[in-house]
């Protein structure tokens, strides 16, 4: 007589929340994980002295802030889905609460932004225009993060978008902390900002993992969609000049976004970023994810529980 052990698990310390408490946390999530290097900047202080304004929350609807918005905000958003994870109920509810915890986020981080930008030198159109692309990055980083709640191919789809961004995240936490003033130091913060995204992109292959041999083809769509959000988000910068007064002309339009489309071509290509940190995780996600579907493999000649 044989009896097969089954445990199952129905609830981990790690998803142990219940669905309401996703509401604050996405919040939170959102603010502190996108808008960190801002954070830590002093909340932008040397820009709003400046200017003349006081305290502000963030995020940072100021010129010359699209490249920084995008970011903070589509890492926001996929941190924000990613925290559907650390709870077990519903799909439905739990990709709910984690709207909500973004949607009340924007309100107020927005509200409060756009209220300490009144009264100054700020165009209200430049305001605007700002404010939809925090919201409209929010809500598509939002997206990518609820991938998670799909199962392994949509976490690993999840993760992946953050490895994508990470270098660029990195490389802003040490330019708040003023560490790439000189040569030297700034290619050892480009290394690392590298080698940081490379860890991130190993994770999400190994979320997918090898077992069944399909989910490996979902390795190439998550290599290639962290590799596109880097470009994205730079050439995202050269679109700001919609933003500003005059540029209300149809005919102006044409030479700016063929400019931010060869930005974004010269940033995707080949040639313009080292190799190395994008092949070695493929490998060691491939090597690990193999050893663990062989010891999850049992041997013929293992004898029966």
């Amino acid at each position: 007589m044989t009896i097969e052990l089954t445990p199952t698990v129905e609830r981990t310390l790690w998803r142990s929340l219940p669905p309401w408490a996703l509401v604050p946390v996405a919040a939170v999530a959102w603010w502190l994980a996108g808008f960190l290097p801002w954070l830590l900047n002093g909340t932008g202080r040397d820009v709003l002295t400046e200017r003349g304004v006081g305290f502000l929350l963030l995020p940072p609807l100021m010129s010359g802030g699209v490249s920084q918005l995008v970011l903070g905000a589509g890492v926001g958003g996929v941190v924000a889905g990613l925290t559907s994870i650390l709870s077990d109920g519903s799909r439905a509810l739990r990709a709910g609460a984690c709207t909500a915890g973004v949607a009340v986020a924007l309100l107020v981080t927005l509200l409060q932004t756009r209220n300490g930008v009144s009264g100054t030198a700020v165009d209200t159109r430049i305001t605007n225009g700002l404010t939809i692309v925090v919201i409209v990055t929010a809500i598509v980083g939002l997206g990518l993060g609820l991938l998670s709640l799909l199962g392994r191919v949509g976490l690993g789809f999840a993760v992946g978008a953050l490895a994508g961004a990470t270098p660029m995240w990195v490389m802003s936490v040490f330019m708040a902390f003023e560490l790439v003033d000189t040569t030297g130091r700034l290619e050892v913060a480009h290394r690392v900002s590298e080698w940081s995204g490379a860890a991130v992109l190993a994770v999400a292959l190994l979320c997918v993992g090898l077992v069944p041999g399909v989910r490996a083809v979902a390795w190439a769509g998550i290599v290639l969609l962290a590799w596109f959000i880097g470009p994205t988000i730079t050439a995202a910068g050269y679109m700001e000049v919609f933003l500003r007064p005059g540029m209300g002309r149809h005919d102006l339009w044409g030479d700016q976004l063929s400019a931010a489309a060869d930005v974004w071509r010269m940033a995707a290509s080949l040639d313009a970023r080292s190799l190395a940190p994008w092949g070695v995780p493929i490998v060691v996600a491939a090597a690990a994810a193999t050893w663990l579907a062989l010891r999850a493999t049992p041997r013929p000649d293992q004898p029966a529980q």
